[in-house]
């Protein structure tokens, strides 16, 4: 990151080998390091004992394969967690690929899976045959021949130059201060994790988590908010597995100190309403509610990306979800 022009820096909060047997889909492994689920529960216990901002579940997966899955850009405390194949996490760089992600980077924009965020994209560059690069978070999938782009160990900066074949190129797009020239998106995955580090660095994790049922004994009333000068204030905290999903999306939310009045809709890409999945008041803690791809009449829905609108109190959260039956 810092050799990136990034103003962020990792540390290693502590290692553990987990007592779970790797799965062969790696996004399946995934869900079970990030979810509590009776597979590998203890880690959020670790990583609260360690107050670790980002977990990484490094497995052993047959090559080639998926190398790895994310739960989220610009991710939530909750979804901080990253699976990766430990034959690629060094010769593919997918291990810092998937921090960058969690540090809100996308791919290069031809190649992007989330929504448009101004800067924060990774590069590729290919003006001729003896001329092509990529990023760190660029796929680099049309560089003739595909994916035959020589990667650079760095995020996107237009502010670092690549010397090739004697020119010197910038690894980005748009400017420093991360304006791009077309007004629309630039490549300066470096400016995005500077922006964000403060936040991914200051991730609250005590005194324990409570939407994970793991206080180990402490009583949840005693939990403070984050600003506990204000009597009363409440936290909450949403999150959505697996994403995309098969046969039901969860959602999880937690509300502190007091009661609320809870909106839960899908709609449709287009804007349509497909369904009402909660309306009503709330009593303060954890939540689960679970949507089976099925419209308010009961029909099953198509394949295709949903948006959850979640509406507590005056606070409202918007998730995208994909259903891939």
């Amino acid at each position: 990151m810092w050799d990136s022009g990034a103003t962020a820096r990792l540390e290693l909060a502590g290692v553990y080998v987990l007592n779970y047997t790797s799965h062969v889909d790696i996004t399946e492994d995934h869900n079970r390091f990030k979810n509590v689920d009776g597979y590998v529960d203890n880690i959020h216990a670790l990583r609260y004992q360690d107050q670790a901002d980002i977990a990484v579940l490094i497995g052993d997966y047959p090559w080639p394969s998926v190398f790895s899955s994310i739960s989220g850009v610009v991710s939530h405390v909750l979804d901080r967690f990253a699976t990766v194949d430990i034959d690629a996490m060094y010769s593919n760089y997918t291990f810092a690929h998937e921090i960058g992600h969690i540090y809100g980077a996308q791919h290069a924009p031809d190649e992007v899976l989330f929504g448009p965020s101004d800067h924060s994209y990774g590069y590729w560059y290919n003006p001729n045959p003896n001329i092509k690069f990529k990023d760190i978070m660029a796929y680099g999938k049309n560089c003739i021949p595909q994916y035959s782009c020589q990667t650079i160990p760095l995020y996107s900066n237009p502010s670092k130059n690549v010397f090739i074949n004697g020119q010197n190129f910038p690894l980005g797009s748009g400017d420093s201060a991360g304006n791009c020239y077309s007004g629309g998106t630039c490549s300066n995955v470096a400016l995005q994790i500077t922006k964000n580090a403060f936040d991914i660095a200051n991730t609250n994790l005590g005194p324990c988590l409570p939407w994970y049922g793991i206080c180990d004994g402490v009583d949840s009333s005693t939990i403070k908010s984050e600003d506990d000068t204000v009597p009363g204030q409440e936290i909450t905290t949403v999150s959505v597995y697996p994403n995309p999903f098969k046969d039901s999306s969860t959602i999880q939310y937690y509300i502190e100190d007091r009661n609320s009045n809870v909106k839960i809709n899908v709609y449709d890409i287009l804007g349509r309403k497909v369904i009402s999945l909660e309306d009503g008041f709330k009593e303060k803690g954890f939540h689960v509610v679970k949507w089976d791809g099925k419209d308010q009449s009961k029909n099953t829905v198509p394949n295709g990306t949903y948006i959850y609108t979640i509406r507590i109190k005056e606070k409202e959260y918007t998730y995208k979800t994909i259903l891939a039956k």
